[in-house]
């Protein structure tokens, strides 16, 4: 009896296990084409999307890949300005399509517990980034260096205008939030003027010296990079890399036709198109168009004035 009993479960596992395979074989297919599920990671949206947030994707309307990184498809539109949109990390080193798949795979199997997908240092490998599109082909942009703030010239325009100025125009209602007023900025100034001149072997200042002590966490924060380029410059002309990629700041950046300039709405936390510059729509994935989760702010991600 007991042999029997033995035998009659093992086809009921078994039965149970090719269920819970194919069920996610089919999640795996609609996630590919039709939509997917992210929990946002970090906070370079805020207050639009907050650390753990779950939202939708639509993955159709601009076109699914056949495979991941293969051959994007045809979609039904094409991104505008303020779209949320996911796309891949320009910065990411693709281990090759047939890893995705199994990656993906593993990472559903164990219910999100396992992933093989890791950078060098064995973190999690940044693959996708979520931000808000600012400019679209012919749009030219840059960044004001006095306090951080974008400026826009359409296309077909001959001058530059402010982002909220832009938005009012174009009828767009998000919201964007800064960690620093100007005062940080005017800090961050003396603090890189006095990094460097130390580093040029050139004297600094006892403000300078004050300042830098005084400085936050600026460090990984792209206005800084960009003083220490243009200061740089400035001491060091014969320095072709870091001119180069002053004047490119300078002048701003050119969006071609279809590319796309992303930035994250907490503009002071958010490593966007300022590091990486305007991205091509065959690495774009998707619209995020609607939170699920947590149920008190359950709703579509665009606001309506």
């Amino acid at each position: 009896v007991r042999k029997l009993e033995k035998r009659s479960k093992v086809p009921a596992v078994l039965e149970w296990i090719y269920t819970f395979l194919w069920a996610i074989c089919i999640i795996l297919v609609l996630n590919q084409y039709l939509f997917q599920f992210y929990v946002i990671p970090s906070g370079s949206m805020e207050d639009t999307l907050l650390i753990h947030d779950r939202i939708s994707v639509n993955k159709l309307i601009f076109g699914p890949e056949l495979l991941p990184g293969i051959l994007k498809m045809p979609g039904f539109a094409k991104p505008q300005h303020g779209d949320i949109i996911t796309f891949k990390n320009p910065d990411y080193k693709s281990k090759g399509p047939l890893f995705d798949i199994v990656q993906r795979f593993v990472f559903m199997l164990t219910l999100s517990l396992v992933n093989l997908d890791r950078n060098k240092n064995g973190g999690p490998a940044i693959h996708y980034l979520i931000k808000r599109v600012i400019a679209t082909g012919g749009d030219r942009i840059k960044i004001n260096p006095s306090d951080g703030s974008m400026m826009l010239k359409p296309a077909g325009t001959d001058r530059w205008i402010t982002e909220k100025t832009f938005k009012e125009l174009a009828g767009l209602h998000y919201r964007t939030i800064r960690l620093f007023d100007r005062a940080d900025y005017r800090l961050l100034l003396r603090a890189t003027r006095a990094y460097v001149r130390y580093n040029a072997g050139l004297p600094v200042t006892r403000a300078d010296i004050e300042a830098a002590n005084r400085m936050p966490s600026f460090y990984d924060f792209k206005v800084y990079e960009d003083y220490r380029d243009r200061l740089g410059y400035e001491i060091q002309p014969q320095n072709h890399v870091v001119g180069g990629r002053w004047r490119s700041f300078e002048n701003g950046w050119y969006i071609p036709k279809n590319y796309y300039f992303p930035m994250g709405d907490n503009r002071d936390n958010s490593h966007d198109g300022r590091y990486f510059g305007p991205i091509p729509l065959r690495i774009v994935l998707g619209k995020a168009t609607f939170r699920f989760w947590p149920p008190d702010r359950i709703g579509s991600l665009y606001q309506q004035k």
